[in-house]
């Protein structure tokens, strides 16, 4: 557990550690860790020897992210412990990455969210593999004009259950998804902003609601045999304005 006003970004403060949680002030959380790393509950506990020469335990705990602004970088993979309450709440922007010296596994330096991402300015998140979204994986901006920037160098897996929203409480703002591989889509909500997503082949992961809610969306399955949709399971879309591209696999929408 790390509670403090960390270094600017030119400096940041290098870990290597399985677990954190961290916590600071409006100067903001900038950290590199070296390894795969896991956002969630952490306690400690030490034994602080009085002046009368006795030891009492002495306990710390935290859960997740709680800070201004977020820049982290973790070389492998990052996860999150799961959860429906926000596992890191930024009143500033996020930015949050994956690298790998060298390619390994198809995984190894995926990211995975199974709590919430909450934010009142603009979210960044780079996979150096996949970036999956579990059903509690909701990334959402509380406030403000903060859009949101997905990079996958491998695929985008979001769960049914899965939102990304930047009309509940912000200001329709935009966001745009863009993977190497594949995108099984759960929910994006821009209210009356614009979304772009692009990938190999684009597909509707199963929801209940719409795939997209948005004034303007620009869809685009890059493969060669890329489809958008498929035939049993169409994209399920609210949106003004539609631009749409694929390959040999079609395109359906309802």
């Amino acid at each position: 557990y790390y509670e403090a006003v960390t270094p600017s970004d030119a400096n940041s403060l290098e870990l290597s550690v399985a677990s954190a949680a961290l916590s600071a002030g409006g100067a903001g959380v900038f950290v590199s860790n070296a390894g795969d790393l896991n956002l969630g509950a952490v306690s400690t506990s030490a034994q602080l020897v009085g002046t009368d020469g006795q030891a009492a335990a002495s306990n710390r705990s935290a859960s997740g992210v709680s800070t201004a602004i977020l820049s982290l970088s973790v070389e492998g993979a990052l996860t999150t412990d799961t959860g429906t309450t926000a596992v890191i709440d930024a009143s500033g922007n996020v930015r949050i990455e994956t690298t790998e010296s060298a390619e390994g596994t198809a995984t190894d330096a995926d990211i995975t969210l199974s709590a919430p991402l909450e934010s009142d300015g603009a979210v960044s998140i780079l996979s150096s593999d996949n970036l999956n979204l579990g059903a509690n994986g909701y990334i959402s901006i509380t406030s403000g004009s903060g859009t949101v920037d997905i990079d996958s160098a491998g695929a985008v897996i979001m769960d049914a259950g899965s939102l990304i929203d930047t009309a509940t409480n912000a200001n329709d703002n935009a966001v745009l998804v863009t993977a190497g591989g594949s995108i099984a889509l759960g929910s994006i909500d821009a209210g009356t902003g614009a979304v772009a997503i692009v990938g190999s082949t684009i597909t509707n992961a199963g929801v209940s609601g719409e795939n997209v809610t948005a004034s303007t969306l620009f869809l685009e399955a890059e493969a060669v045999a890329g489809g958008i949709g498929t035939s049993t399971t169409a994209m399920k879309l609210a949106v003004g304005t539609l631009a749409a591209r694929a390959g040999t696999g079609g395109m359906y929408f309802q």
